[in-house]
């Protein structure tokens, strides 16, 4: 008896263990094995930044004394200029540097109407005595000059209406046309085309009248207008200086001024020989 329970416990225990076998999960065939977790690295260590070196404080720059500017003392005048000057002062004619135009300016002066400070075209009462303006019979206007006595050029010789009445008729002139000037001096006063061309020996817009007094005449398109004084200004040359010959003066026949020899008989002859070109010589040239 006891031998049968034995066998029917050893029974019991071998399907107990086949049960409890199939009840248990399977592990899974494609399961990596575990990776084993790397060992902490040490932290690179932190650079602490560098100071800047410190710079040398630079010396405070000393104040160099302005160069001492030489004068002789004799009224003399240093002007500072942005432009540098070509040292051709025949402007505007030839060229119109602003260095060199006011130079030229400051040299020359005594024009009967200026600029004033206040860059107002004001009469130039340095240099005329009197001004008288009247309408001309054209429909133009007349402005006569009388120049002050005493006015002089720098070696002293004096200054009279001929030395005025020479610019304008110099720097109007065909001659200086054909020496590549722009001549153009009294473009507004009346009678400038036929003298200009040299279709005419005098120039019916400008009269000397005596020593001290000349005439200009505004042209009737220019009048009225607001900048008529500026074109009726006129300063004084010495025509000699611009000729090198003191053989040419300036004279009036009572037709205009113009051009004449020095020398009343050479200057009769002259005109006697002369024969005034037309626009066909000029185009035939």
């Amino acid at each position: 008896m006891k031998k049968r329970i034995t066998i029917l416990l050893l029974v019991l225990v071998v399907v107990f263990s086949t049960v409890l076998a199939g009840c248990s999960p399977a592990a899974p065939a494609d399961t990596p094995p575990a990776e084993e977790s790397p060992e902490a690295e040490d932290p690179a260590p932190v650079e602490e930044p560098e100071e800047p070196a410190e710079e040398p404080e630079e010396p405070a720059d000393e104040e160099t004394p302005d160069a001492e500017v030489v004068t002789s003392g004799a009224g003399e005048l240093i002007v500072g200029t942005g432009t540098e000057p070509s040292g051709d002062l025949a402007t505007p004619y030839w060229q119109n540097n602003a260095t060199d135009n006011a130079i030229g300016a400051l040299t020359s002066g005594y024009g009967t109407y200026e600029l004033s400070r206040d860059a107002e075209i004001v009469l130039n009462e340095t240099a005329v005595a009197n001004v008288d303006i009247a309408d001309s019979d054209t429909g133009g206007r007349v402005y006569t000059y009388t120049i002050n006595d005493g006015l002089t050029f720098s070696d002293g010789s004096p200054i009279t209406a001929k030395d005025y009445v020479a610019n304008v008729l110099f720097f109007s002139s065909r001659q200086i046309v054909n020496l590549g000037a722009t001549a153009s001096a009294g473009q507004y006063i009346e009678g400038y085309g036929p003298f200009n061309r040299g279709e005419s020996l005098t120039f019916s817009g400008v009269r000397l009248i005596d020593d001290m007094t000349f005439s200009v005449t505004l042209a009737p398109d220019y009048v009225p207008w607001f900048f008529e004084t500026a074109y009726v200004g006129f300063g004084p040359i010495k025509l000699s200086a611009w000729l090198d010959t003191e053989d040419i003066t300036v004279v009036d026949d009572g037709d205009g001024a113009r051009f004449g020899f020095a020398d009343e008989a050479a200057d009769e002859e002259f005109i006697t020989k002369m024969e005034v070109m037309t626009d066909e010589d000029f185009q035939e040239e």
